[in-house]
C-alpha cells in the first residue's frame, strides 16, 4: 500500500475520534440540569396602626322655649267673641190690635269657653224718626224681657230657640211718606251670661223686593190686618 494512503487513512481517524468525542461532550452538557432561579425572601413589613376615629361629640339639645303664660283677654276679644244670634225663619202677622212675630233663632257660641246661665231676652219694636241712628231706639229704652234661658253652651255649641214676641199696635210710631203711614218692624235681642259681656244684636224686618239687592220694603198700615208673606230679615249689627 502506498505510503500517501496511509497518512491519509491515519489523518481520517484521528478526525472521526476527535469529532466524536466533541459530540459526546455537548450531548452531556445538553443533559445538564437547568439551574433553578430562587426568588428571595420578602418579609413583609407591618403596616402601622391606624388610629381610631375621633369621635364627635353632639352638644346636647336646648330645651325646648316655654310658650308665654297666657293673658287675660282684653274686654274688645271678649266683645268679638260674644254668642251670635241668628234668624232662620219668621212669620209676621197683624191684627186689629197687635203685631205677632213667629221665629225660630239660632245662638253659637264663637268663644273658647263654656256659657253657663244664658239669658236672652227679645223685643219687637217699630222704628221712628225721633228714635234716630236711622230710626233704631236706644237699647236703655227697651224693657228687659226675659223670654228664654240656657243653663250652659259649650264652645262652638249652637242652641236652637222658637218662639214669638208681640206689640201693642197702638204702640207703633209710623213712619209717614207723604200720606202713607209704614212700618218697619225692629227685632232687638240682648243677652247676659257667666263667660261672656252683654251683648245685642238688631235685625230689621220687611218685604222682600221685586229687585235681588236692594232695600227690604216696609209695611203699609193703611190696608187690611193680615198675615205677610215673602219676608226678609236683615241684622242692623
Amino acid at each position: 500500500m502506498p505510503l500517501p494512503w496511509l497518512v491519509g487513512g491515519g489523518l481520517l481517524v484521528l478526525l472521526a475520534g476527535g469529532l466524536g468525542a466533541w459530540w459526546w461532550r455537548r450531548r452531556e452538557t445538553a443533559h445538564a440540569a437547568v439551574p433553578q432561579i430562587e426568588l428571595p425572601l420578602v418579609t413583609p413589613t407591618p403596616l402601622p396602626e391606624e388610629e381610631p376615629a375621633p369621635t364627635a361629640t353632639v352638644p346636647p339639645l336646648p330645651a325646648a322655649a316655654q310658650p308665654p303664660a297666657p293673658t287675660a283677654r282684653e274686654p274688645a276679644t271678649m266683645a268679638a267673641l260674644a254668642p251670635l244670634v241668628e234668624i232662620a225663619t219668621v212669620t209676621f202677622t197683624r191684627s186689629m190690635l197687635n203685631l205677632r212675630l213667629g221665629y225660630t233663632i239660632h245662638v253659637t257660641n264663637r268663644g273658647g269657653q263654656p256659657i253657663r246661665h244664658l239669658r236672652l231676652g227679645g223685643e219687637l219694636v217699630s222704628g221712628h224718626k225721633s228714635a234716630g241712628d236711622g230710626g233704631v231706639p236706644p237699647e236703655d229704652a227697651l224693657p228687659a224681657s226675659q223670654v228664654h234661658e240656657i243653663e250652659e253652651l259649650a264652645p262652638g255649641e249652637t242652641c236652637e230657640l222658637k218662639g214669638q214676641l208681640t206689640m201693642p199696635l197702638a204702640g207703633v210710631e209710623p213712619l209717614m211718606q207723604g200720606r202713607v203711614p209704614l212700618l218697619v218692624p225692629l227685632i232687638r235681642w240682648r243677652g247676659t251670661g257667666e263667660g261672656t259681656q252683654p251683648f245685642s244684636r238688631t235685625f230689621v224686618l220687611g218685604r222682600l223686593p221685586e229687585v235681588i239687592g236692594t232695600r227690604l220694603l216696609p209695611f203699609r198700615l193703611d190696608e187690611q190686618p193680615q198675615a205677610y208673606h215673602d219676608l226678609g230679615v236683615k241684622p242692623l249689627d
